[in-house]
């Protein structure tokens, strides 16, 4: 499971290989990708919204346009990938076996070769976790041994806005900054697949809207009525093997 950061929607991968995404104000996945044939183990979406990386059980690693829902990129692992990261400047990282590879570009054009990679030399070491730290040019790496720190030049966001993140921030500032989070937050409700939908206004006509409405209401009826049938067929059913015993 993870997050677009883009739009706050909820990534989730399945063992039938789909991808689901997930708003609050659907009980359904407002979006699927049918990204491998088998498990899908890995998943992460970049900063930006628009690109979505997953790794399955067929050791490959597939890079998808979110807006369009279609593959750009495949990429071939030795192993099955154990973890992905994406960083602030879009950096992804990918480990499998005692590996670490980190991609350039992948995105932009098929790339031939990562951009950096790190050998631990214990053959025992297996890596578990990946994490980009940041504004810092460090990938955090856990193994069954322990943690490690690695270098990546150009990982990490240098030109930070105080306004929106301080990474510097004292402790007076912190709590100000919670306060207004907590006032400028907006409701569930209104996270959606386009977060610039937010801000536009509604041009539909009452009756459409009432229309929408009723046909909503009508089909959350239907579902909880069979939801209550199949729970009274369960109940008959277990009264029935009591009396049979």
């Amino acid at each position: 499971m993870s997050q677009n950061h883009h739009n706050a929607v909820i990534l989730t991968g399945h063992s039938t290989g789909i991808v689901n995404m997930w708003t609050p104000n659907f009980s359904d996945p407002v979006a699927s990708i049918l990204t491998h044939p088998n498990t899908v183990n890995n998943i992460s979406a970049d900063l930006s919204g628009n690109y979505l990386v997953s790794t399955g059980t067929d050791s490959k690693m597939r890079v998808w346009d979110i807006r369009t829902y279609k593959q750009l990129y495949e990429y071939f692992n030795p192993l099955v990938a154990s973890s992905i990261d994406i960083s602030q400047k879009g950096l992804l990282s990918v480990s499998y076996g005692n590996v670490v590879e980190v991609w350039k570009d992948y995105q932009k054009t098929k790339q031939k070769e990562p951009y950096m990679k790190h050998h631990f030399k214990n053959n025992q070491t297996r890596t578990k976790n990946l994490k980009f730290i940041g504004f810092e040019d460090f990938l955090g790496v856990g193994t069954n041994i322990g943690y490690s720190s690695l270098v990546i030049p150009g990982s990490g966001e240098a030109n930070f806005d105080t306004f929106e993140n301080n990474p510097f921030q004292t402790k007076n500032q912190r709590q100000t900054a919670e306060v207004k989070m907590l006032l400028e937050k907006i409701s569930a409700n209104m996270i959606s697949l386009d977060p610039n939908s937010v801000n536009k206004i509604d041009t539909r006509s009452k009756a459409v809207l009432k229309k929408e409405k009723e046909e909503e209401l009508r089909e959350r009826s239907e579902r909880i009525m069979k939801d209550q049938k199949k729970k009274n067929k369960m109940r008959l059913s277990n009264k029935e093997s009591k009396i049979i015993n």
